[in-house]
């Protein structure tokens, strides 16, 4: 017999989980372009602000992850005060760039970071709201058709002797 499961997925952890991701990867993208001269990346343009953005983006990972492997860790306000200082910081280095970029152009590594903070603080109001989704999960299949699946297969046929425009308009199910 198949049992339903049903398993609550946070989407807002979630969220905060793909950003942080992305956030990571934008950090090695140029942040700043100086036309046919070149372009930086957030590592060399930034003293200390691309270590706090990745040391956010990974304590928020950690944070989602940890209670995936001990029972008694909880995700907490971790992941989403993390998220939501990483978002922060990347609009006032939009806003105010270091000294030695500040005539330069913003190139795609800073869209996409603003774009991953902006996804993870869009969780975190998710996970501060507490909204989450239920999925429901099946067992494993053994081959035996449920008695409600029985029943489905037997609605499906239409009775004998009517066309099949009367038994539609027979026919009810539950939705």
């Amino acid at each position: 017999m198949n049992q339903i499961m049903p398993q609550r997925f946070d989407g807002g952890q979630a969220l905060i989980a793909l950003g942080a991701v992305v956030l990571l990867v934008s950090l090695f993208l140029d942040w700043y372009g100086f036309g046919l001269d070149g372009s930086v990346t957030a590592w060399t343009s930034f003293e200390i602000i691309d270590l706090l953005l990745a040391g956010l983006a990974i304590g928020a990972l950690a944070a989602i992850v940890a209670p995936r492997f001990s029972a008694g860790a909880s995700a907490g306000r971790a992941g989403t005060a993390a998220a939501l200082v990483a978002f922060v910081l990347v609009v006032v280095s939009l806003i105010d760039p270091p000294p030695a970029v500040s005539n330069a152009e913003l190139e795609f590594g800073a869209w996409l970071a603003l774009a991953a903070t902006a996804l993870m603080a869009i969780g975190a109001m998710l996970s501060l709201a507490r909204i989450s989704i239920s999925v429901s999960v099946r067992g494993r299949d053994d081959g035996q058709a449920t008695p409600s699946e029985q029943r489905d297969e037997v609605d499906d046929v239409p009775p004998e002797g009517t066309d099949e425009e009367d038994a539609s308009e027979q026919e009810t199910r539950a939705l």
